[in-house]
């Protein structure tokens, strides 16, 4: 007696669902660092963006800008607008600010990155223009070293 045999072996099937497992367990932590690296650059690109303002600032007038507390603040004084979803601070989003010495500080909320607790509650990333206008400074910061752009 000859039978057609149609469908899929139990073995066949849980194959395929190991190698699913596998390849889940290898992209969903992936895919988890790369979202907060993208926020993290969003932070970065924010302060590229009060750098250039602040070079265009200090080579038109000499001086670097007085302390900015507030990213109100730096839309006014600068006119540039800084995206504050992730940063410390209040609807004003007081998490990034500048000094008069041509230093952008800010200041990461790790809840809002989804940092794990063992990164911390929050971190900084700094950026020091050096105001010749060739370099555009050095970055440095206490967040993980994967979310500062490298010099």
């Amino acid at each position: 007696m000859v039978r057609n045999k149609k469908g899929f072996t139990l073995i066949e099937l849980m194959i395929v669902v190991a190698i699913i497992g596998i390849l889940a367990a290898v992209a969903i932590p992936a895919y988890s660092n790369y979202t907060k690296r993208a926020k993290a650059s969003e932070i970065t690109n924010a302060m590229g963006a009060v750098g250039s303002a602040m070079m265009e600032y200090y080579s038109d007038k000499g001086v670097w800008p007085d302390a900015i507390n507030t990213v109100a603040g730096i839309r006014d004084t600068l006119g540039v607008t800084v995206p504050h979803g992730y940063l410390v601070g209040d609807v004003n989003g007081n998490g990034m600010i500048t000094d008069k010495d041509g230093v952008i500080t800010a200041t990461v909320d790790a809840r809002e990155l989804d940092l794990t607790a063992a990164e911390g509650a929050s971190c900084t990333i700094t950026l020091k223009l050096d105001g010749t206008g060739g370099s555009r400074g050095q970055w440095d910061g206490t967040c993980d070293a994967t979310f500062i752009p490298r010099n």
